[in-house]
């Protein structure tokens, strides 16, 4: 089993007589800042990632921009065409309203999802399907890594919220029969 991640970072401070260290809090940035009508992407095949997605006309102004992000799939029961241009919207897997914004999203596992791609082991087949456990309807993993990843996030992720310098998962949805994919991006 993993360690838990720490959820703050020591810091010195001066007192009198000496110095005494201090956990200080991590902060997530308190609202990523995604645009909310369509973005055009297109995945490709990767060595780094299940699949990476290259982002366009992402308005300037936004926390996600028109460059390419490792990406994970997180729907079982559609496909996606590598290649191929789509028009989609981006939803944050760690906002609240997200079952009233887009109800094909909701999945009350994203904190296991989250923690996941900021925990990864194994290789990327190891990693889909770890995610894909907790999203996209898979089974439970067979592999060391996979299973390693799934048993860490039930007992660490199920409030888990990334911190500054982790990732978030960003859901790119197109429509209720293209694939849906999520993307790592640094809040």
């Amino acid at each position: 089993k993993g360690a838990k991640p720490n959820d703050c970072t020591t810091v010195i401070i001066e007192v009198e007589g000496g110095y005494i260290p201090k956990c200080v809090p991590l902060e997530c940035k308190k609202e990523l800042r995604i645009p909310e009508g369509n973005i055009s992407f297109a995945v490709y095949k990767s060595t780094e990632s299940y699949i990476i997605a290259k982002l366009s006309k992402v308005p300037e102004g936004y926390d996600v921009t028109n460059i390419t992000y490792p990406g994970w799939c997180v729907d079982l029961n559609n496909t996606i065409k590598i290649g191929t241009i789509f028009n989609g919207t981006l939803f944050l897997s760690t906002d609240p309203e997200l079952d009233t914004k887009c109800p094909s999203c909701v999945n009350s596992n994203w904190t296991y999802v989250n923690y996941i791609i900021n925990h990864k082991t194994g290789n990327i087949t190891d990693i889909q399907s770890a995610i894909s456990y907790f999203a996209g309807g898979g089974k439970y993993p067979t592999t060391p890594a996979a299973i390693s990843m799934v048993e860490n996030a039930l007992l660490y992720g199920v409030d888990f919220v990334p911190k500054s310098g982790q990732f978030i998962a960003i859901i790119v949805y197109v429509d209720a029969k293209t694939q849906m994919i999520i993307i790592e991006v640094d809040p």
